[in-house]
């Protein structure tokens, strides 16, 4: 029970492997009028029932999932002096930049032209982690960034390195682990199931398939190559390396804040499960961008960004 000036709040917690039911919301709700409280919760560490949220509604039950508060409460944790790097090119360097990115598919078109459209104060997260490489045991300490936004690390290399990053945010921290041991590998249904059992290789296989992360060589038996999409220790680096170069504890003007989404220690998570790393150290900083349409000659555009404090600006996949 939570004391409040306004009145009592009853407050049920559950750490269930399965959704909280209605049964429970309900049951929340009468010992809330028993006793007159002039509220209730019901916090889930694993999700609700649809027919606990459609029954909550109509109590008033307040439904809260356990992620979300933690994340709040690391957010709220982050200390003031955030480092902010300074913006040291304008509009007109960035509009430059993206104009060297700018296609002309077919002849007859027009080239593509850039169209300003914000400069961003993105959050991110320098990481220091801990990796453990080759074979033996030994290990190499590792900067990094991740966004602050989407959670995820940022790496120079563009394409389908980022897309499948977004693909892995949704996978479970052990099929995660599950992934980051079969990347790469051409293995069987067998072997694995004599591992992982039959049900855990079916959520796997789904999943995988699903983002395109497996291919079958043979049906029967199933032999799949799971493609290894992660980035490399080289190419975590590379961006960290550009990130720290300029800073100072005030933000440049013209430049939009965008707040974090994601806590620290959930990133920390998803690199661990993800790329196998142990992460040790955080800084939390406020990097800008600059958007920018690359408008096509039918008037469909794509989005580009632009890194805005290096003195020779470059392009960034920005994992939102």
């Amino acid at each position: 029970m939570l004391d409040t000036n306004e009145g009592p709040i009853i407050v049920e917690v559950k750490n269930l492997s399965k959704k909280v039911d209605k049964e429970t919301v309900i049951k929340t709700a009468t010992v809330a009028q028993d006793i007159g409280a002039r509220g209730a919760i019901v916090v889930s560490a694993s999700g609700f029932t649809r027919d606990a949220e459609r029954v909550a509604k109509a109590l008033k039950v307040e439904l809260l999932h356990l992620d979300s508060i933690l994340e709040q409460v690391e957010i709220a944790s982050i200390p003031g002096d955030a480092l902010f790097l300074e913006k040291v090119i304008g509009e007109r360097e960035a509009v430059k930049a993206a104009s060297r990115l700018a296609a002309r598919k077919l002849l007859f078109l027009k080239r593509e032209k850039p169209v300003l459209e914000e400069c961003i104060y993105h959050p991110l997260y320098y990481i220091s982690a801990r990796f453990m490489v080759g074979r033996e045991p030994r290990y190499r300490d590792v900067n990094l960034v991740a966004s602050a936004v989407s959670g995820l690390p940022l790496v120079l290399r563009r394409g389908r390195i980022e897309e499948a990053l977004g693909e892995l945010s949704g996978f479970s921290p052990d099929m995660l682990r599950l992934y980051s041991e079969l990347a790469g590998k051409v293995v069987s249904k067998a072997e694995v199931v004599a591992r992982i059992g039959e049900s855990r290789w079916r959520r796997f296989y789904s999943l995988a398939k699903a983002s395109g992360l497996v291919e079958p060589r043979s049906r029967r038996p199933l032999i799949v190559e799971v493609k290894d999409i992660l980035p490399g220790i080289g190419e975590l680096e590379a961006l960290a390396d550009i990130v720290l170069s300029r800073s100072s504890r005030t933000p440049s003007r013209g430049c939009r804040m965008e707040e974090p989404r994601v806590s620290p220690g959930s990133v920390g998570s998803f690199i661990e499960a993800s790329l196998g790393g142990s992460v040790y150290k955080y800084v939390f900083l406020y990097a800008p961008f600059y958007r920018l349409r690359l408008v096509s000659g039918d008037s469909s555009y794509r989005i580009v960004w632009i890194t805005g404090w290096l003195d020779k600006p470059i392009p960034a996949m920005l994992p939102f």
